[in-house]
């Protein structure tokens, strides 16, 4: 997921990575799995939530019930290139 916070709204969209960038999962619905979302920027702080799917039918839908995930955290101008963390 990549949650984002613009001056005129905020989302939260469901992004794969194709082990180069990561990319939208379904271009025409950004939001695909994705559900309860919330983006807010409180004290200098921004919070994101979301819930998502275990599994859906998109053939690149990483279905959590089966495989192990990592958590990632990147930062950076939504014009950027964002930089990626694992925890």
């Amino acid at each position: 997921m990549v949650c984002k916070s613009e001056p005129t709204e905020t989302k939260v969209e469901h992004y794969f990575n194709n082990n180069k960038t990561p990319v939208l999962l379904d271009e025409t619905s950004p939001q695909i799995g994705v559900s309860q979302t919330s983006v807010q920027i409180e004290n200098g702080l921004f919070i994101c939530s979301f819930r998502r799917e275990n599994s859906n039918t998109n053939e690149k839908y990483f279905d959590l019930s089966a495989n192990k995930a990592f958590v990632l955290v990147a930062f950076g101008k939504l014009n950027d290139q964002l930089s990626i963390f694992q925890i």
